[in-house]
């Protein structure tokens, strides 16, 4: 196939756009991620100034703009002259670089690590020089100072103070007569010492004497009670055994058929509730001082005996349901 001079023209200058436009989109997304400045904290800022100079490789790329104090720390403005992409892992070192102290921020780019935005705080690393050096020497000159004379005071005292020696002296003398006063008192004391001792020998043999004739009382007083309590539960189990038979002979007495027909008679009503309140009065008195109780399957307290059909006011419930009844039959009957 043979291209004309004509097409290939064009192609070569199709080509050539393409090109522009691929660079000029490569240096527009480079140019989107720099900053003219960036933000470097310093624990210590040394005599570095604003204006000062800020450098990469020794070569200037821009100076120290405003410095700020936050929490005891110092946030340096760095503004450079043309715009640089910001990597993460750039270091920002204050170094001195001339006998007079004069401080320059060093920038050393670190091209591998991530691009990070205007908004991140470096921190920065700082380079102590000759002014700093001599401004510790002197503050560990009066340190120095400070220590000598403490030394002096201590080993010569003043005015005011006595030498360390002095009390030194005073402190073991007082020592030495404290144990020497001390040793006086025990030399007396020990007499009577030995015979305290003596005497609480003797109390404790009274003593161990008496806790075991109070040992002895004691088990004797605790077989006696033992053996009356015994002879009580013995008296409870008879008086148990008494009030059973007693509950099944009322039991056995409200089942006989002549019951239903005594109750229904309005003569002896009034004689059977005094016998019934006697024999639950005698059943509470046992209740109350001996504390038993007899109940029933469901737990509720038991009476001696139950009364059943009893009306003392009115009739019966028997009588009523005859009459009922007699009323049933003369319906009935009226009916047909």
């Amino acid at each position: 196939m043979v291209i004309s001079d004509r097409n290939l023209g064009i192609l070569s200058v199709v080509g050539l756009l393409l090109i522009i436009i691929v660079v000029a989109s490569i240096m527009v997304k480079k140019s989107s991620k720099t900053s003219n400045r960036l933000w470097v904290e310093f624990e210590e800022l040394g005599i570095l100034q604003p204006e000062d100079p800020v450098t990469s490789r020794g070569h200037s790329i821009g100076k120290i703009g405003e410095v700020q104090w936050k929490n005891h720390k110092a946030l340096v403005e760095v503004v450079f002259d043309q715009p640089m992409i910001l990597h993460e892992g750039t270091i920002l070192r204050n170094e001195n670089y001339s006998i007079m102290g004069q401080r320059r921020l060093e920038v050393t780019v670190d091209k591998k690590s991530p691009i990070v935005d205007a908004s991140h705080i470096y921190q920065g690393e700082f380079e102590p020089g000759i002014a700093e050096v001599l401004h510790l020497i002197d503050a560990l000159k009066e340190q120095i100072l400070m220590v000598k004379d403490v030394v002096i005071l201590l080993q010569e005292g003043d005015s005011t103070q006595e030498s360390l020696i002095d009390v030194f002296n005073k402190t073991v003398n007082t020592a030495e007569d404290f144990i020497g006063d001390m040793e006086k008192i025990v030399v007396r004391t020990q007499p009577q010492v030995r015979k305290i001792l003596a005497k609480t020998h003797d109390l404790g043999d009274k003593a161990l004497t008496l806790s075991e004739q109070a040992d002895t009382s004691l088990q004797n007083i605790y077989q006696q009670g033992k053996h009356g309590i015994e002879e009580a539960n013995k008296l409870i189990l008879n008086i148990e055994e008494s009030l059973v038979s007693l509950i099944e002979f009322i039991e056995h007495f409200e089942n006989q058929p002549f019951y239903e027909e005594l109750m229904e008679k309005q003569e002896v009503l009034v004689q059977i509730n005094v016998l019934v309140k006697n024999a639950n009065d005698f059943l509470s008195m046992f209740t109350e001082k001996g504390g038993f109780k007899i109940i029933d399957d469901k737990g509720k307290p038991r009476g001696l005996m139950k009364l059943r059909n009893i009306n003392l006011f009115g009739k019966t419930a028997r009588q009523k349901a005859r009459i009922r009844q007699k009323k049933a039959e003369r319906a009935l009957t009226k009916q047909k």
